[in-house]
């Protein structure tokens, strides 16, 4: 390994430019020595924690992998006969629970995923290794996901929430993202390679520096501590530990879920009517943020209110619905609104009066309409006759009869209900009309009783003023008498 041996003055400058003590930047770690247990770290040295007194001492090794959720340093530890799952106080080191699992299923190095809730890391059988995951429901229950054997594993692992992914590094320095599946995408070369023999090699992410704190070591020999400093892309050895022995590395705070990193809505420009209700969906990444409220606001609340994503439009306008996160993220939907097209009332019945005429040519009758509802939309009639000859009718209702005969006249609604009335129209004709000098007729009353038969003129203009059917040689026709 390439060592550069610095002074503890010298790498107090280096802790990432920030002051060294300050709770943000303190490292804890495992030691087997001076005394076994949990330590506080700094460029001052290790400062005792909590004691060994409360760890599992069925084995003999301290843990190989940990974390702190809830309160609880969580980890595996195993030797060569034995293995399992302990779970500490995080502030007393009290054993809270300890799971025995068979050692060849104990991992050599692992790390938790506070997105997904999920435990990935590294296991050996025999000389080969394989990537696993676990659930924290079920830390003991590892599953193989790697499709063969690793050759080339990490020997540190730690979960970074501000990128939510999986960091390792491996034997030959190199910082590496490692997913879900167990595939490696390299990140930078620290220049700084791990001896062979190293295990349980110490690796965590500080979100306060932005960079990693790395224990190569692996070995009861000094005991080394890197930064790597992921905006300079450069490892510096700040601490050297004679005859320590560092097993994982912690924040001094416990990990917390991430915030939230992005928000995006499930539409991002819509177009409403006066009245309208549209309901936006945000959606708030990673899952496991730690708070994922959002607030919503509208640009224009006279054109638009929103209300938990409920958008209601109420003016013609436009308006910018806004989502935000609690840090600061935001995402928004464009709405446009326009007015509201009237409710169109359909015509449902149309009543004409009146009904019937009965007169002589050259008559003229203005028709009196009622169109229902009183309220319809449109009330324009198309007025048109069956027989123009006999009687014409204008746009406005008014009747012309110009013949003897019948017709009808109707008025058809506009709006496309197709809706209509009638009037139906006799044309009548005098007695002179009809009779030619010496010619004989039937007459009959309206109802069709017969009141003359082969009457002449003369018998005809005797009768009283009325309406009557007239048969001359056995064509009918009404005709009214003055």
């Amino acid at each position: 390994m390439n060592k550069t041996k610095i002074s503890l003055l010298a790498a107090a400058m280096l802790w990432c430019g920030h002051a060294v003590g300050a709770e943000n930047t303190a490292i804890y770690g495992y030691l087997t020595s001076p005394a076994a247990g949990m330590y506080v770290v700094n460029t001052h040295g290790p400062r005792l924690q909590w004691e060994d007194s409360g760890y599992d001492a069925r084995k003999s090794s301290p843990l190989t992998a940990g974390w702190v959720v809830d309160g609880k340093l969580c980890g595996y530890a195993s030797d060569a006969a034995q293995a399992c799952y302990v779970e500490y106080d995080w502030s007393t080191g009290e054993v809270l629970s300890s799971v025995d699992m068979p050692v060849a299923d104990c991992p050599v190095i692992a790390a938790f995923n506070a997105n997904d809730g999920n435990i990935y890391g590294y296991r050996a059988e025999g000389n080969e290794y394989y990537f696993f995951t676990a659930t924290a429901a079920d830390p003991v229950a590892t599953t193989v996901v790697s499709t063969g054997a690793i050759t080339e594993m990490c020997l540190g692992l730690t979960y970074n929430p501000a990128d939510d992914c999986l960091v390792g590094i491996n034997r030959k320095g190199t910082l590496l993202k490692v997913n879900p599946d167990g595939s490696q995408e390299a990140m930078m070369d620290t220049d700084h390679s791990v001896a062979a023999d190293a295990v349980g090699t110490a690796l965590t992410y500080s979100a306060a520096e932005n960079c990693y704190y790395w224990n190569p070591t692996g070995t009861d020999a000094a005991g080394e501590m890197f930064v790597i400093d992921w905006a300079t892309r450069y490892a510096t050895q700040i601490i050297d530990f004679p005859s320590s022995h560092f097993r994982f590395l912690l924040t001094a705070l416990p990990p917390e879920k991430p915030q939230a990193k992005n928000i995006t809505l499930d539409i991002s420009e819509a177009e409403l009517v006066e009245g309208d209700v549209l309901t936006l969906t945000a959606t708030v990444t990673p899952a496991a943020a730690t708070d994922k409220t959002v607030t919503w606001s509208t640009s224009d609340a006279s054109v638009a209110t929103v209300r938990d994503g409920v958008v209601s439009a109420l003016k013609a306008g436009e308006a910018v619905i806004t989502a935000a996160t609690v840090n600061g993220l935001t995402a928004e939907c464009a709405v446009k609104v326009v007015e509201k097209e009237p409710d169109i009332i359909l015509v449902t019945e149309i009543i004409i009066s009146p009904a019937t005429i009965e007169a002589l040519p050259g008559a003229e009758v203005q028709l009196e309409v009622t169109v229902l509802p009183a309220d319809a939309t449109n009330t324009l009639l198309d007025w048109s006759s069956s027989d123009e000859s006999v009687v014409n009718v204008n746009q406005s209702g008014l009747v012309t009869i110009h013949s003897a005969g019948t017709a009808v006249i109707s008025a058809l609604a506009t709006d496309g209900s197709g809706v209509k009335a009638e009037c139906h129209v006799d044309g009548l004709t005098g007695i002179d009309a009809l009779m030619v000098r010496g010619g004989r007729a039937d007459v009959y009353d309206i109802h069709g009783i017969l009141l003359h038969s082969g009457a002449d003129i003369n018998t005809l203009r005797t009768l009283t003023p009325g309406i009557y059917i007239i048969n001359i040689k056995g064509v009918h026709r009404k005709v009214v008498i003055r």
